[in-house]
């Protein structure tokens, strides 16, 4: 499993997967919390930084906190700690040095968007790589499906008929049904 081989500060290869995994969801987090995509990026980096040496330290523990648990709250203070310099330079050209900050809650929910949206791109990645579904079938299943099209708009954009946009969803939705819960049981 990816997380046990993370313990392995030679393993090169294992930090390069855990670093895809999860940058694209942190620096999203990140941008949600109102950071730019410099700055998400930024603390993207440096929260799996942080993650690579506790964890090789041993200060990581399963029984007490979820995975993603720990990582919300490294991305969160390395947000916080940037809201704050912020925040004083704001003070010394006299604007307001407060900003809305998300409770834990919200801070779970953008998480958990953000989570599955990465869990969701992984699967068509997929899904484009290892079946034989066409693009344009994974086109019409993308546009009606993931960014709510109706099947009539879908049809008239592909130049396709309402029933293979129909017949597209359904033979996404299969296959992506599989790929999820492999990309899910990656993802633990």
């Amino acid at each position: 499993m990816l997380l046990e081989a993370l313990a392995d500060p030679d393993d090169q290869d294992v930090w390069v997967e855990f670093d895809k995994r999860y940058h694209p969801i942190i620096q999203a987090f990140g941008v949600r919390l109102g950071l730019s995509q410099s700055d998400a990026a930024d603390i993207a980096q440096e929260t799996l930084l942080c993650f690579v040496r506790d964890y090789r330290a041993g200060k990581y523990d399963r029984s007490r906190a979820r995975l993603h648990s720990w990582i919300i709250g490294i991305a969160q203070h390395r947000a916080y700690d940037l809201f704050r310099k912020q925040g004083r330079r704001r003070e010394k050209r006299g604007e307001s040095a407060f900003d809305p900050v998300p409770d834990k809650h919200q801070l779970t929910q953008i998480w958990s968007e953000e989570f599955e949206r990465a869990r969701l791109r992984e699967a068509l990645a997929q899904l484009r790589a290892q079946t034989n579904i066409n693009e344009r079938t994974i086109e019409a299943f993308t546009r009606h499906v993931i960014h709510r099209q109706t099947p009539e708009v879908v049809a008239s954009s592909l130049e396709m008929t309402v029933q293979a946009v129909y017949l597209a969803k359904h033979r996404c939705v299969g296959k992506l049904r599989t790929i999820l819960s492999e990309v899910e049981r990656i993802y633990q």
